[in-house]
């Protein structure tokens, strides 16, 4: 069995856990952040050690970066685990630039235009292991407003409007 690591960020208010191997990273978890309810830490998996490895303080100043509008996309080793639906869903997602987005209805047409399965796709998205590294914040509703995540609809708006995007008081985005 392959080691696995661990690694808490903190970045502001946000407090985020990376885990993985030392190849690539795994999951993301929003652990709080001022704009979520208090969180406890999930527990760290058994056997994993403090991520002290190139890779993990590389996705640490990669993370900082990004919260502080200096980086636009992430270049990290990244082994998310689903099935195969979920993970081309997950493709679709990191093809997404950063500061636009896509309705699920999108996603799902460009998963299978025959298809259209946007509830299976949003499904998918919210299953994401890695939020904010395959940017499922950049999946709105068709009808414009911002629609779940799975850190919490505070920190989905928070990322959207580091990206330039404002959010009105019924959940609408507009460019800033």
């Amino acid at each position: 069995m392959t080691q696995g690591y661990y690694r808490l960020v903190t970045n502001g208010s946000c407090r985020m856990l990376l885990t993985g191997t030392s190849e690539a990273l795994e999951t993301l978890s929003f652990l709080g952040c001022s704009l979520l309810p208090a969180a406890l830490p999930p527990p760290i998996p058994a056997g994993y050690l403090e991520g002290t490895t190139a890779l993990y303080s590389e996705a640490e100043r990669q993370i900082h970066a990004y919260f502080n509008n200096t980086l636009q996309s992430f270049s990290l080793p990244l082994a998310p685990h689903g099935t195969p639906f979920q993970k081309k869903v997950w493709q679709i997602i990191q093809d997404i630039p950063h500061g636009q987005v896509i309705s699920y209805k999108q996603e799902a047409f460009h998963l299978d235009p025959a298809r259209q399965s946007w509830r299976a796709v949003g499904s998918a998205n919210g299953r994401n292991p890695l939020p904010l590294l395959i940017p499922c914040h950049r999946i709105i509703r068709s009808d414009g407003r911002i629609g779940g995540y799975s850190g919490g609809t505070g920190i989905k708006r928070r990322l959207l409007e580091l990206e330039g995007w404002s959010i009105s008081s019924d959940g609408r985005i507009s460019r800033s």
